[in-house]
C-alpha cells in the first residue's frame, strides 16, 4: 500500500506510486465536446447516485421516500437525474432531504463540474486509488477527485467479502475525498466527507486519527476554531505512530496560525519535524519547512523565513509536488514585497500562476493574482488595477468561504473600503 502523506491544506491523503495523468483514462470525443451544462448534470447525478448506493437504496425506494402530492419525483425522475439530467428545484430539495445531502454540496458541483469522465471498466479499487493519489500529488486535484469518486462507485459495485474491509475502504476514500474537495475549494462537501470518514472509522485508531486530521483541516479553513481545536486534539490522541502525531501537529500549527499565536505555531512545527526524523523525502517535510518560514516571517525574522521558503520550494520540486511549489512560491513573493523587491515579488507570482492555472488550483491562483495586485498598487498607489480585480472577482467564488487565506481576507477588506468610498462620494 502507498504510504500516508500530507499537504499544507489537506495532509492525510496517500501518496501513490504513480504520478501524472493516467494514460488508460481517456476523454472520448463526444464527452470532450459536451457542454458545461451536460458536465454539471453528470456531476450532480453522480453525487446523488453515489449517496443512494452507499445507503443501499434502490431508485424505487428513493422515489417512495421523496413522494410528494405532485408526484414529480418518480423513479423515472431519479433515474434521469442520476444519468445527467439537471434536477428542478423541487427534485433537488426532495433528493437532498432523502439522501442526506447538503444542498450546499450540490451547489458546489457547479464549480467542480469539469466533464472529466473516468472509465472504471477493468480497473480495480486499488488501481483507481493509486491513480487518484498520483494525480493528487501531481497537483491535478479535480481529476484526482474524479478518480476517488469512481473508486467509491466501484466499491459499491464490487465490495470486499468482509464487511469490515468494505467499511475501512469506504473510510479511506472519504478521507481522501475530503482532502481533494478542500483543495478544490468545496469546503461544505469536504466537511461532509470528513465527518463521514470519522463515522466510518469505527474502532480503528489509525483511521480515526487520519479522519480527524482531514476534518481539522477543513474546519480551520472554515474559520471554526473551537470545533477545529477539538478535532485536532482527537487526531493527536488517537495517533498510532510518530508520523501520525506529526500530521496532527501540522494541523494544530495551522490552527495556532489562525489564532495569531505565531511563536506557539513555530514551536509546534519544530516538534513535528523532530517526529518526522532526519528524512527530507517525506512530503510532510515540505509543509514543515514552508510553515516554519511563514511563522518566521510573521515574527519579523525575514532572512530565516526566506531560507525556509526557498528550501520548501526546492523540496517540492525534488518530490514532483507542483502544487506545493506554487504555494510556497507565492509566500516567497509576499516576503519580497515586504522587502520592496517588487520585480522579484511579481516574478514569484507569475511563476506560481504558470503552475496553478493549468491545474485549476484556484486557491493558489487567487493568492498569486492578489500578490500581483499588491505589486501594482505598490508601484502606482492610485492605479485601480481594474483588470486584476476582475480576475480576482472570478476566482473569489472558489475561495470565498476560506477564512485561512490572508489574500482572501485582504481582498474582502479592500472591497469593503471601495464600497464605503463609493457610498461617500
Amino acid at each position: 500500500m502507498p504510504s500516508k502523506s500530507m499537504t499544507r491544506s489537506g495532509r492525510t491523503t496517500d501518496r501513490g506510486r504513480s504520478k501524472g495523468r493516467p494514460k488508460t483514462v481517456k476523454r472520448s470525443p463526444g464527452k470532450a465536446a459536451s457542454s458545461d451544462r451536460a458536465a454539471l448534470g453528470e456531476s450532480i447525478g453522480a453525487l446523488f447516485r453515489t449517496a443512494r448506493e452507499v445507503q443501499g437504496l434502490s431508485q424505487d425506494q428513493v422515489a417512495a421516500l421523496a413522494a410528494n402530492p405532485s408526484g414529480s419525483v418518480s423513479r423515472t425522475t431519479v433515474s434521469s437525474i442520476e444519468r445527467g439530467r439537471l434536477p428542478n428545484l423541487e427534485a433537488l430539495v426532495a433528493l437532498s432531504r432523502v439522501l442526506h445531502v447538503d444542498p450546499g454540496e450540490v451547489l458546489e458541483q457547479v464549480d467542480l463540474a469539469t466533464g472529466v469522465p473516468v472509465d472504471v471498466s477493468g480497473m480495480s479499487y486499488d488501481t483507481l486509488m493509486d491513480r487518484a493519489r498520483g494525480l493528487f500529488w501531481a497537483g491535478d486535484f479535480r481529476r484526482a477527485l474524479a478518480f476517488f469518486d469512481a473508486a467509491l462507485h466501484q466499491l459499491v459495485l464490487d465490495p470486499p467479502d468482509e464487511d469490515s474491509e468494505r467499511v475501512r475502504c469506504h473510510a479511506s476514500i472519504e478521507i481522501n475525498r475530503a482532502i481533494a474537495l478542500r483543495r478544490c475549494g468545496a469546503l461544505r462537501s469536504a466537511r461532509a466527507a470528513a465527518e463521514k470518514a470519522v463515522e466510518l472509522a469505527g474502532d480503528s485508531p489509525h483511521l480515526q486519527s487520519t479522519a480527524y486530521v482531514a476534518l481539522t483541516a477543513v474546519l480551520v479553513h472554515l474559520g471554526q476554531r473551537r470545533f477545529a481545536a477539538d478535532a485536532a486534539r482527537h487526531a493527536f490522541r488517537l495517533a498510532t505512530s510518530d508520523g501520525q502525531k506529526a500530521v496532527a501537529l501540522l494541523e494544530k500549527a495551522d490552527l495556532l496560525d489562525l489564532d495569531g499565536d505565531h511563536e506557539a505555531g513555530y514551536s509546534t512545527l519544530l516538534e513535528a519535524r523532530k517526529l518526522l526524523g532526519p528524512t527530507t523525502s517525506d512530503p510532510h517535510i515540505v509543509h514543515v519547512e514552508g510553515g516554519l518560514g511563514h511563522f518566521l516571517l510573521a515574527m519579523g525574522r525575514t532572512k530565516r523565513a526566506q531560507q525556509k521558503f526557498v528550501k520548501a520550494i526546492e523540496l517540492a520540486r525534488k518530490q514532483a509536488m507542483p502544487g506545493h511549489e506554487a504555494l510556497w512560491m507565492v509566500e516567497l513573493g509576499r516576503l519580497c514585497l515586504r522587502q520592496d523587491d517588487l520585480e522579484q515579488a511579481e516574478g514569484c507570482a507569475v511563476a506560481a500562476l504558470r503552475i496553478s492555472k493549468p491545474l485549476e488550483q484556484h486557491e493558489t491562483s487567487f493568492r498569486a493574482e492578489w500578490l500581483r495586485h499588491l505589486v501594482v498598487r505598490a508601484r502606482k498607489p492610485k492605479n485601480p488595477d481594474r483588470h486584476r480585480m476582475v480576475v480576482l472577482r472570478k476566482l473569489y467564488r472558489f475561495v470565498r468561504e476560506n477564512r485561512k487565506v490572508d489574500a482572501v481576507l485582504e481582498y474582502e477588506a479592500e472591497l469593503g473600503r471601495s464600497e464605503k468610498g463609493g457610498r461617500s462620494t
